[in-house]
């Protein structure tokens, strides 16, 4: 009995250390895990945060640049730039006679070139010793191309050359003043607080007189509902009497979407009355309605489209078009 006792005694003595040893395993695991742990999370914030900020940067120089975008669009397409280049081309078209006057416009006009831009680089007048005047300028566009403008004037001038001296007993040689019109396009640019000529002017040539075809009814005549045109005359004399001395709410009654002239016109008839058929029971009118000025007396011939719709024998407008292209 005694060696059984002395052998669980030693056997016992023996676990202790292995117990302890895992205990100091399993210490140092959660120690290093945690360890572990804890760089992950600072390193996925730190990426974040660097993420964040890439994005925050780059947001912030996008805004910058859209700003700083507006500030110069709105700069140069400002009424400022327009009257700066206006009294440009003002300067730059008047040539004066004496040599004099040509000095000082040449100092004025130096004023509006950027660095390294100077007027001879612009033009050569010495050998036309006349005068040219300007007639009328008005802006015809202007657009932006990046930081830079560019104004397009509609100008006509008047150029007088200097008759040649006549000989002893020779008459005085008259002079015939020429005019012409053409397009000015002056480039400019700025810094945000000043304006610059910042290339050669350049000239074309002005828009040509050309006519646009005026609007006309495109509907086929051969689809006109002629049973039906003298009852909606009557409808239509009726409306537009009413349109020219009621209000906007009294219409309701007769239109859609209520309006009125009440107070500015009086009814006097119509021209050119056509009437269409549309889907059932509804009816397109086109025609020139003749209003009066009350107070001068005009009478205007004023275009409108109009659909009607009948309903038990009344006529009410659906839609009504100030234009008989519609």
């Amino acid at each position: 009995m005694k060696n059984v006792f002395s052998y669980l005694k030693r056997k016992k003595e023996r676990r202790v250390p292995s117990a302890r040893m895992n205990s100091r395993s399993v210490v140092s695991f959660l120690f290093w895990m945690g360890v572990l742990a804890v760089l992950f999370i600072t390193t996925q914030s730190y990426l974040r945060t660097a993420f964040l900020n890439e994005k925050v940067n780059g947001y912030q120089d996008s805004t910058e640049e859209e700003l700083e975008k507006m500030v110069d669009e709105g700069f140069i397409t400002s009424p400022a730039g327009e009257a700066y280049t206006e009294e440009f081309v003002r300067k730059f078209i008047h040539i004066p006679v004496t040599e004099e006057e040509r000095k000082k416009r040449s100092e004025d006009l130096s004023r509006y070139l950027a660095e390294g831009l100077t007027l001879p680089d612009m033009e050569n007048n010495t050998s036309f010793k006349g005068e040219r005047k300007l007639q009328s300028i008005s802006l015809y566009k202007k657009r932006s191309k990046g930081e830079n403008a560019y104004y397009t004037y509609n100008v006509s001038y008047e150029t007088l050359p200097t008759p040649p001296v006549p000989k002893k007993g020779e008459k005085k040689i008259p002079v015939t003043p020429l005019t012409k019109k053409v397009m000015i396009t002056v480039p400019v640019g700025t810094d945000g607080k000043n304006f610059n000529v910042i290339e050669q002017p350049y000239f074309s040539n002005a828009p040509s007189e050309t006519r646009l075809s005026a609007v006309k009814n495109q509907e086929d005549d051969s689809k006109k509902n002629l049973k039906k045109e003298d009852e909606l005359k009557r409808f239509a004399t009726q409306f537009f009497t009413s349109y020219t001395e009621n209000t906007v709410s009294e219409m309701s009654y007769l239109m859609e979407r209520p309006e009125s002239l009440k107070d500015l016109y009086q009814y006097r008839g119509v021209e050119n009355f056509k009437v269409y058929d549309r889907e059932k029971n509804t009816y397109l009118i086109k025609t020139l309605v003749l209003l009066e000025d009350g107070e001068t007396g005009i009478v205007t011939k004023q275009p409108f489209t109009i659909i009607v719709e009948e309903k038990q024998d009344k006529f009410y407008v659906k839609k009504l078009l100030h234009s008989i292209g519609g």
